[in-house]
């Protein structure tokens, strides 16, 4: 949205609770190829402009329609109301852990690059440690 002509005077807000993206078809190949990780995964903040973006690291936990604002859990427990004017909702998909990380409170949060991919090496490793 942020490269559209049209939207060039519109500032951005983004919920999400991890620090990354990554493109999950590819993740069964970094599980025998952990290098290829690098590849399919880069820093959220490289997404969007700094300029005109604010990213909250978190979880919206609820939409208040009549005041126009989120309530966001912030990964560190903190609980804050982000206010909008147009709200867009965009839930992703889920899969099963590895292919996929999910962020739950009692499940260990994956929310950092260098995290995931150094579950992705033990998987790998443990891969390798089961077929020889």
């Amino acid at each position: 949205l942020q490269s559209e002509a049209s939207l060039r005077q519109c500032t951005f807000t983004i919920i999400e609770p991890k620090q990354y993206f990554e493109f999950t078809p590819a993740i069964l190949r970094t599980m025998v190829q952990p290098l290829h990780y690098e590849s399919i995964s880069f820093p959220i903040t490289d997404c969007f402009d700094p300029t005109r973006s604010t990213l909250f690291h978190g979880k919206a936990i609820a939409i208040d329609s009549a005041k126009n604002s989120v309530t966001v859990k912030l990964n560190g427990g903190d609980v804050r109301r982000v206010p909008y004017d147009f709200c867009f909702v965009c839930t992703g998909s889920k899969y099963a852990a590895p292919i996929k990380v999910n962020v739950h409170p009692n499940i260990r949060n994956d929310v950092n690059l260098a995290d995931r991919a150094q579950i992705l090496r033990d998987i790998n490793s443990t891969l390798c440690d089961e077929a020889c």
